[in-house]
């Protein structure tokens, strides 16, 4: 992806995470070019880990070199990916504040034990309620939400 950015996009750079997920073995590999941490909720300690290989963002440099970081996952584990639309979101009525990662954390453990659908919609709509709705997001906002069976 950076070959085909670098030098085509100006002073602009992207984001990415990679995430692969062995099925067998559940275990969580995710590489990072820029991009917001991972969330991982582990049910059975119910602590929340923040995956965050370095890396550098695409598109700027000829050469960048990333790294990965792998974890085990287990039966009740989420995992949330998101972009910076999300963490980086003002509220509707301020300029100062962002919508922040310890928010988003709360919310993921708040919402441990639901499915995946819903911790997803428990998150958009804390998002829709804090900037006043999607029309008045500033960035884009995607969000993944995975749950370990």
């Amino acid at each position: 992806m950076n070959d085909v950015l670098y030098g085509n996009t100006g002073h602009e750079f992207a984001t990415a995470c990679y995430a692969y997920i062995d099925t067998e073995s559940l275990c969580l590999r995710i590489g990072s070019a820029g991009h917001p941490p991972a969330l991982v909720w582990k049910a059975s300690s119910k602590t929340m880990l923040s995956i965050r290989p370095s890396g550098r963002l695409l598109g700027i440099f000829p050469d960048p070199q990333f790294q990965f970081e792998e974890i085990f996952l287990e039966s009740g584990d989420r995992v949330v990916l998101y972009t910076d639309g999300v963490v980086e979101a003002h509220p509707r009525d301020r300029d100062t504040d962002f919508f922040g990662e310890e928010r988003l954390r709360n919310l993921i453990a708040a919402n441990a034990t639901a499915v995946a659908s819903a911790l997803k919609d428990a998150i958009l709509t804390d998002l829709n309620e804090w900037t006043g709705g999607p029309e008045y997001c500033q960035d884009d906002v995607a969000l993944v939400v995975l749950e370990i069976n």
